[in-house]
């Protein structure tokens, strides 16, 4: 959790930091988060595949974009990422 690391969310150095303490890259994490952002910006500012759990969305999956048009996917469901991710 954000809580282990110095750094709070959304700063990049976070997430950055959770990858290392894993021995991966940020290229190779996903993170999934509820907050756009604290959560989707920090995981892609770090390089990270960022899901958005948005349990309001009308679509199962969707692949989102930010104002700065990097996509993230968005799930309304643990089932709807479970799926997303078998599929990889």
């Amino acid at each position: 959790t954000s809580a282990d690391f110095v750094f709070p969310k959304p700063y990049s150095e976070m997430f950055l930091s959770a990858a290392n303490t894993a021995f991966l890259s940020p290229t190779e994490c996903w993170y999934c988060g509820d907050s756009l952002n604290a959560d989707i910006n920090g995981a892609l500012n770090a390089g990270m595949h960022a899901v958005y759990f948005n349990i309001k969305a009308d679509k199962k999956i969707k692949i989102s974009a930010d104002e700065r048009q990097r996509e993230y996917l968005e799930v309304n469901s643990w089932a709807a990422l479970k799926s997303c991710l078998l599929s990889l």
